[in-house]
Order: structure tokens, then C-alpha cells, then sequence
């Protein structure tokens, strides 16, 4: 696998018992190992995200919102995120990976591999099947370094 970075970003999420998630938290700059500099957003968390697929007794799905910014002078390949490398953690320590589903709330990254060009940004969501009353303090997502946006 081509990956010229991986970076990993830590999300301290607040509980949203009204349904409201928040929107833009931070961005955060990181280098990779061959010297190219990514930007990573948190665009926005949503909570609960609506899928077609059946959930799981007790449990609701979240969409994570965010966006790699290329703002190095060379281009670098992504694929779309797999489910080893993004995690949400509870605030009861359980971490849980994504399941990847398509909801209709927000666009999932491209299934294949894209270049990203100086300047260019890729952007997408992820998605989790969680417990209902899960208190949701981190989202990881791994790909060189780890940035971390707190609320």
C-alpha cells in the first residue's frame, strides 16, 4: 500500500442528549514522513446519523464529518478510510470501530484511491453503530501523526 503519511486525529466529542452535534471544532497541520504537510478539519459530528441498514438492539448510528487538506508541495494518494483506521471512544473506555455504513446524512469518501494534489482537500464521513447511551469522548482517525481537537 502507497501511503506516503498516516495521521490520526483524537476528537473529544460532547454528548449530544438533544440530537444537536457540533460543527467545525478545529484544524490542526501535521507532517508526514516524507516532509508533506496535511491539514485535518473536523467538519461536523453527526449524532444520531440516519442509515437504511438495520441497527442493532439498543444502539444508534454517529457520522463523523472531516476533511484532509493537501498543503504540501507534493501530491500523496488516500483511499477511503477503512475500519482499522478510524475509532470512537466512550467515556466509559469502550472503543469501537467504524462499520463503514452509507448514511444519508452526509457523503462517505470515494471507495478508491484518490490523489490529492497540493491544495486539494478530500472530505467525507464515517459512520459507527453505537450504544445508545454512549457518552462519546475521542474519534481516531490513523494516518501518519496524531492531531487532537478537543470541544
Amino acid at each position: 500500500m502507497n501511503k506516503l503519511m498516516v495521521l490520526a486525529a483524537c476528537v473529544f466529542l460532547a454528548a449530544c442528549s438533544d440530537g444537536d452535534s457540533p460543527s467545525l471544532v478545529d484544524t490542526k497541520t501535521v507532517a508526514g514522513p516524507n516532509g508533506q504537510t496535511v491539514s485535518v478539519r473536523l467538519d461536523e459530528i453527526i449524532d444520531p446519523a440516519t442509515d437504511t441498514a438495520e441497527l442493532g438492539a439498543g444502539n444508534r448510528y454517529v457520522a463523523v464529518v472531516f476533511t484532509v487538506l493537501n498543503t504540501s508541495d507534493a501530491p500523496f494518494t488516500e483511499t477511503r478510510p477503512d475500519s482499522d483506521a478510524v475509532m470512537i471512544t466512550s467515556a466509559s473506555a469502550d472503543v469501537l470501530t467504524a462499520d463503514l455504513h452509507e448514511v444519508s446524512d452526509c457523503e462517505p469518501f470515494a471507495k478508491d484511491v484518490t490523489e490529492v494534489a497540493p491544495g486539494d482537500e478530500l472530505s467525507g464521513c464515517v459512520t459507527f453503530e453505537v450504544p445508545a447511551d454512549a457518552d462519546l469522548v475521542r474519534f481516531q482517525y490513523y494516518f501518519s501523526d496524531v492531531v487532537t481537537f478537543e470541544l
